[in-house]
């Protein structure tokens, strides 16, 4: 090249930097100024062909291309029309520059499942690209997928999926990395995982799906719509998975749903709020549609919330266990939910709670606040039958907040209302919609209690559930912090700790220690088809009570210091040593309230020394209280020592409550 050459060739190289300078209508592209179109498969390199009508055939041979040659797809920020895009290829990287993949309308099948775009290949990575379903251009719902990943180790980045007809996400995959991923606005579910394992999610949003084919989210979200799909369904045995700064928010089901013998799941710093059922939900359903699927049934466990997620005002509670499950750990605030009042019906326990955890549940570790801070005021004057002046109230908040419930003076629920105007002090209410438990507004009268608490408890536990519990907060007006129910038949409660509660360390047990009792023990036990006797081989300190059983069952009930008054309205606490070889040997704690209530903590039966615990709220109308020793069998034996009885009272957070 001639020393002209070269300056000519380096000037025109710095006129179309600088410039853009172009002849007629095409730009001079020199591959001194760039190699771009050498690195990457452009869709202006793969134009459509002439037969085709869509951008499907193009894609498809642009993802061969990248296979063949390891380079990247730039889509350079087009508007692609597709049937579908299959990309079956291994190590394919996809670049977006904020292109959009539009789903071609009524395409797909309304019995088999299938994505607009699908990835089977391994390690493929996609980066600022939109996919829409096209749902508003369909004529008919069709089983199509936003995204379906059946190829292990798939990387997204700053991907939008929104207008699906079915699913949005769907993943049956491993080893995944999601980071900005926007699931938004579809007719289903968000996420659906099935028999996946070792995913991460990053700052990944799954909100306002589930409302059905073709209907959209509105707010103020007030009646039940569509509730066809979830934020996140996690499914059939998916493990390792973790959500750090995600959220799932105002879908038509739950936000976030751990279900079917899935495990290991973690959620970091997670929002879940203004869900049409729970905010993050933890079950074992049995779909009769999905038995051949290994999980169906099987309860989650490992399931773990950290400190800074919270659940606030879902339809129904904030974190709710559906069905038995095990080695949950619960940290977080779960607040102001049950906004569901007056539509579903208010004796289902799942429905109104902070947190709610069902009957059978193992090992269930809560660390949380729970509580409901909404504004309760007193009415002062009735103006016709439905508008109320009250002592103050602070307006603005009913888009959020719609429902109250009104309690009368003495603290009985008169039933839910909604509110539909307030001005100044002044609300007006109505139950236009409400089938269940609606107030009868022409019998509310001053001096009544209305409020927008209607969350009742901070933790509803039920019985047989085992764990340990830490709860800060409150329930409304005239529920507390925990419900612990007991029952009257068997199997018990009552096998839970409060570790956040104050006890004055007194013990009420007349006789717990036996240390100076020989032969026969009579000093502050009587017996129930079983005799107690001094122990002086066979214990945890000098001297322990054998009870041997005479009958089928037998029992030895204690007697309190200080009689029933003391322990009305406290949580007691009935602990000690136990040895025994039968797994029906137990401490209890049976209260009568018309009839009997027993809560239980049971030896495992394996033959040593186990340190039982057992709990239980006394109500304020208890009329009999007794720390029972109990086993079964003729003949069998068991040995109890170092026993007490003590009283506990758990501080409440300081409430808002009454204006």
């Amino acid at each position: 090249m001639t020393r002209r050459n070269f300056l000519l060739n380096f000037l025109l190289w710095m006129l179309l930097f600088t410039f853009g300078y172009r002849f007629g209508n095409s730009s001079i592209k020199s591959d001194v100024l760039s190699n771009k179109s050498a690195e990457t498969i452009l869709p202006n390199n793969f134009p459509k062909l002439s037969h085709e009508t869509d951008d499907t055939g193009r894609l498809s041979r642009m993802t061969i291309e990248a296979s063949n040659t390891n380079k990247p797809i730039d889509l350079q920020g087009k508007k692609l029309i597709i049937a579908y895009w299959n990309i079956p290829y291994n190590n394919i990287k996809i670049l977006g520059n904020g292109a959009e993949i539009v789903q071609k309308a009524d395409y797909g099948s309304t019995t088999e499942f299938y994505g607009a775009v699908n990835i089977t290949g391994k390690n493929v990575s996609i980066f600022d690209l939109k996919i829409d379903g096209n749902q508003w251009n369909y004529t008919k719902k069709k089983n199509q997928y936003g995204l379906n990943i059946t190829g292990d180790n798939v990387f997204l980045s700053n991907v939008e999926i929104i207008n699906t007809c079915s699913v949005a996400l769907m993943i049956n995959a491993n080893n995944g990395k999601f980071n900005l991923v926007n699931v938004h606005d579809n007719s289903t579910s968000g996420l659906q995982m099935s028999q996946s394992s070792y995913h991460e999610f990053y700052m990944c949003h799954f909100d306002r799906n589930g409302y059905g084919f073709k209907i959209a989210f509105k707010k103020p979200n007030e009646i039940i719509k569509g509730f066809s799909g979830f934020g996140t369904a996690i499914r059939f045995r998916t493990q390792h998975v973790i959500f750090i700064g995600c959220t799932a928010n105002d879908n038509g089901r739950d936000g976030f749903n751990v279900n079917q013998g899935s495990h290991d799941i973690k959620f970091i710093g997670c929002k879940a709020h203004r869900n049409n059922d729970g905010g993050f939900t933890i079950a074992a359903d049995n779909d009769a549609s999905t038995s051949h699927i290994l999980g169906n049934g099987e309860s989650p466990y490992k399931i773990e919330f950290d400190s800074t997620c919270e659940a606030e005002n879902n339809w129904n509670s904030g974190l709710a266990i559906f069905q038995p499950c095990h080695s949950i750990y619960i940290k977080g605030r779960y607040y102001n939910n049950h906004r569901l009042a007056g539509h579903l019906d208010n004796k289902q326990p799942s429905f109104y709670n902070g947190i709610f955890v069902a009957r059978g549940s193992k090992n269930v570790q809560i660390d949380a606040e729970c509580f409901d801070d909404r504004q309760s005021t007193t009415i002062s004057s009735v103006i016709g039958n439905s508008s109320f002046t009250v002592a103050s109230w602070k307006s603005g908040t009913i888009e959020n907040y719609p429902k109250v419930a009104i309690y009368g003076t003495d603290g009985t629920l008169k039933g839910y209302a909604k509110v539909i105007r307030e001005s100044g002090d002044v609300v007006r209410l109505s139950t236009k919609g409400l089938r269940y438990s609606a107030a009868n507004l022409s019998t509310v009268k001053i001096g009544d209690i209305i409020t927008q608490a209607v969350q009742h408890y901070g933790v509803y536990f039920s019985p047989t559930s085992t764990g340990v519990l830490n709860v800060r907060g409150y329930g409304s007006k005239f529920y507390k912090t925990i419900n612990t129910p007991v029952t009257a038949t068997a199997p018990y409660g009552g096998d839970f700790k409060i570790t956040n509660a104050i006890t004055d360390n007194e013990n009420y047990l007349l006789n717990g220690g036996f240390d100076i009792d020989t032969a026969i023990i009579s000093n502050g036990w009587s017996y129930n088809g079983a005799t107690g006797y001094a122990e002086a081989t066979l214990v945890k300190s000098t001297v322990s009570l054998k009870l041997t059983i005479g009958g089928a069952v037998g029992n030895a009930d204690g007697t309190l210091t200080k009689g029933i008054k003391p322990l009305l309205g406290t949580w007691a606490s009935f602990a000690g040593w136990v040895y025994s070889n039968t797994p029906n040997t137990s401490l209890r704690i049976v209260y009568i309230k018309g009839t009997s209530f027993i809560s239980e903590a049971k030896h495992s039966g394996d033959g040593k020394w186990e340190y039982l615990d057992v709990w239980a709220y006394i109500p304020e109308d208890a009329t009999v209280v007794l720390p029972r020793l109990y086993t079964e069998g003729a003949g069998r034996v068991a040995y109890f020592d170092s026993l007490t009885f003590k009283t506990y009272h758990l501080k409440d957070m300081d409430r808002p409550f009454i204006t």
